[in-house]
């Protein structure tokens, strides 16, 4: 087993012990980035609790990027999303009237 060393500023290490205490009883720091590393050397993605420190514009972003590389524009993306999940809902509705 290697160990690493890495320097933190105090306001990001009570961060990680506040992540590390939601994820309950017995959850340390340590235990929380290793979850953390193993998900992105295994999966090529990032954990929940990684995720669950994110702002929701940061989640978005590679959305965002993806519209942009695209060729789509921001306004454009607003309007595909809006119609899609207008779908979306009036298909909801009409299940539940159906099975309701």
């Amino acid at each position: 087993m290697a160990t690493i060393t890495i320097d933190l500023q105090p306001e990001e290490k009570q961060q990680l012990e506040a992540l590390a205490t939601r994820r309950g009883k017995g959850y340390d720091v340590e235990a929380l980035l290793k979850d953390v590393i193993g998900a992105l050397i295994h999966t090529g993605k990032e954990s929940p609790a990684l995720l669950a420190s994110k702002s929701f514009d940061e989640l978005l972003e590679p959305f965002w990027r993806g519209f942009a590389e695209g060729g789509m524009s921001e306004r454009d993306a607003e309007i595909l999303l809006d119609s899609e999940l207008e779908a979306v809902r009036a298909e909801r509705y009409a299940h539940r009237n159906l099975n309701g």
